[in-house]
């Protein structure tokens, strides 16, 4: 998995020009601070009369949708791929992937992903039972 994503930053991240600058970091950042801070007080006004629940999946939704609509204008332009070895790359590292191995390798990280499964599972399932839908 590593490799394969060394393979996508070798192909794709080279760039001959920076791609940031630190106005554009400053300016995203500002953006994303003022978006939470009015997402946070419109959740403040409408919680007591929606309820938390309901008012939680109301922002989280309009969030989501537009996220959405920004992807799909983004994927508007159109880019040109490089995707010479690329291709044969990947396919090699998806042929070399071995899941036993994999498990093998990883052991304590899948038993932590289990238990942080789990432990979400169970708060979502008791939030869900307090709720008033």
């Amino acid at each position: 998995m590593i490799e394969l994503a060394l393979t996508f930053l070798k192909h794709y991240a080279q760039s001959q020009k920076p791609i940031f600058s630190l106005q554009k970091i400053a300016g995203v950042l500002l953006l994303i601070m003022s978006i939470a801070t009015g997402a946070y007080f419109i959740f403040i006004k409408l919680a007591p009369v929606l309820g938390l629940f309901e008012t939680g999946t109301l922002m989280s939704g309009l969030l989501m949708f537009i996220g959405l609509i920004l992807l799909f204008l983004s994927r508007r332009k159109k880019h040109s791929l490089v995707l010479g070895d690329t291709t044969e790359s990947v396919k090699n590292a998806l042929e070399n992937f071995s899941l036993k191995e994999f498990c093998r390798d990883h052991k304590q990280s899948l038993v932590i992903g289990a238990f942080l499964g789990g432990v979400v599972w169970a708060l979502m399932s008791a939030t869900h039972k307090n709720s008033k839908i």
